[in-house]
């Protein structure tokens, strides 16, 4: 037998047995479909088999060719099986195109002459499945009903309407199926965040130490400044959350290149924003953030993980934030349960608070207060929102920088039952018209606080004394 009759022979039998399969699998699925019709007798079904069948899906469309196969219950690429993809995903994929339902039929017989697209089709998508059998769908032009696109079936010939979904996952790309990973670090595992920003400021917060627990603070800064300052401020807004918590959420949208793409092309090289996450286990992460030009998205790059991913602008807001915005609001927010007495010595305030706890119930001694002479059943909420009004008073701003310290006008004693210190004190200074300058435990940092602010601690007080004090 020549090699010309050998081919031709050969070519037969191929014919004969891909002709035999796509009988054996029309076969099927119309059973598939048979079993359904009672239940529902308005689905279409143009694949109806089990997911486990399926063992390649090549998808191809005008970015490329994606090819998926199914080994040992995982899903990988077939010319990159290193690339991690995300297998919900890839599964949901596989779903859809083993459960595929037409909308309607819009033609008997093969489209010949491209009047819905398939001679030009957006995508053609084929799965194969165990042994020889595939099933090809052909994705034409857009229907004239909302969310539809036309489909042809390899194996009904037939043209349907089907929903927009497949449409989209004709359209999918290699980087659409890559897993997309964050920075895996948990809020409470976290230890120190080093950050250089947009602003070209470097700082560095940490979770709050053991001498420094009467703080109701997590946070403290210890560079540029050292000092107890809480970065949970944010926590609530309305605006934007919190920076912590939007690190340890932090996740690319999509990932648009690798480590092998050169990093220049996304503004990596020189990154706006730069953090480094020390974790409980004292292991470093770190992740990158550049600006590429992209009008709506950064770029982001984790230091354990090879792909770079972008990200929409409005999710990461807090590569913006000054030092100052992510500070604490409180000059002296200190837990209650560390302290045993309060001495106000504050212009027209001089007073001791002793705070004592009868039995696990909070009781406040407040010594300039004359109780007996006071007809209000609510004294005792009278003199927490003191209390209150004493531990909230707000910071304007922080100066680092050396400040010519003015007359002295009181401060505020805090005596504590910490084993790390026993004393908490705050000093008040003439600074302007409308401030005062607040430094606390001798920190060279200065804090600029309102006169409204001692003003309505004042008031506070006149109305304790009185009996008078309300909530707002």
């Amino acid at each position: 037998m020549n090699n010309w009759l050998r081919n031709i022979v050969s070519l037969i039998i191929v014919i004969a047995i891909i002709v035999v399969a796509n009988l054996l699998l029309q076969n099927a699925v119309e059973n598939e479909v048979d079993k359904d019709t009672a239940d529902n007798s308005q689905i279409e079904y143009i694949s109806n088999y089990s997911v486990s069948s399926v063992t390649k899906i090549k998808i191809d469309n005008e970015y490329g060719t994606v090819e998926l196969i199914y080994k040992d219950e995982v899903w990988f690429l077939e010319d990159k099986q290193d690339i991690e993809l995300d297998q919900t995903v890839v599964s949901e994929l596989a779903y859809m195109l083993t459960h595929m339902v037409g909308e309607r039929i819009v033609s008997d017989a093969e489209d010949t002459t491209n009047t819905y697209g398939m001679l030009e089709p957006t995508a053609t998508i084929t799965t194969y499945h165990e042994g020889i059998l595939e099933q090809k769908f052909i994705i034409g032009n857009k229907a004239p009903l909302d969310n539809q696109y036309y489909l042809q079936s390899s194996i009904f010939n037939k043209v349907y309407t089907v929903d927009m979904a497949y449409y989209i996952y004709g359209q999918i790309q290699v980087e659409d199926l890559i897993l997309l990973k964050g920075l895996n670090i948990e809020h409470g595992d976290m230890r120190q965040i080093k950050v250089s920003n947009t602003l070209g400021e470097q700082f560095t917060i940490q979770r709050i130490a053991p001498e420094n627990d009467v703080s109701l603070c997590y946070w403290e800064f210890t560079k540029p400044f050292n000092h107890d300052i809480d970065t949970a401020v944010m926590y609530g807004s309305e605006n934007y959350k919190g920076m912590i918590t939007s690190i340890t959420e932090l996740i690319g949208d999509r990932v648009v290149g690798d480590i092998e793409t050169n990093r220049k092309t996304y503004g990596l090289d020189n990154p706006i924003y730069v953090a480094e996450i020390t974790s409980s286990s004292e292991k470093a992460k770190s992740f990158s953030i550049g600006d590429y030009g992209d009008e709506k998205s950064y770029s982001l790059k984790f230091s354990d993980d090879d792909n770079i991913y972008k990200i929409s602008k409005d999710r990461v807001p807090f590569i913006n934030y000054s030092i100052y915005m992510i500070a604490d609001a409180n000059l002296n927010l200190i837990s209650i349960d560390a302290v045993n007495k309060v001495t106000i010595d504050l212009m027209d305030i001089e007073t001791e608070i002793n705070v004592v706890f009868d039995d696990n119930e909070l009781n406040l001694k407040i010594n300039t207060l004359d109780e007996s002479s006071i007809s209000t059943s609510d004294i005792e909420q009278q003199k927490i929102l003191f209390y209150q009004d004493i531990v909230s008073v707000k910071i304007d701003d922080v100066i680092l920088d050396d400040v010519i310290i003015k007359n002295e006008i009181g401060n505020i004693t805090f005596d504590l039952n910490s084993q790390y210190k026993s004393q908490y004190n705050i000093e008040f200074y003439e600074y302007s018209l409308s401030h005062y300058i607040a430094k606390k435990n001798n920190d060279n940092a200065c804090y600029l606080i309102n006169k409204n602010q001692i003003n309505k601690l004042q008031n506070s007080y006149a109305l304790l004394l009185e009996g008078k004090l309300t909530i707002d």
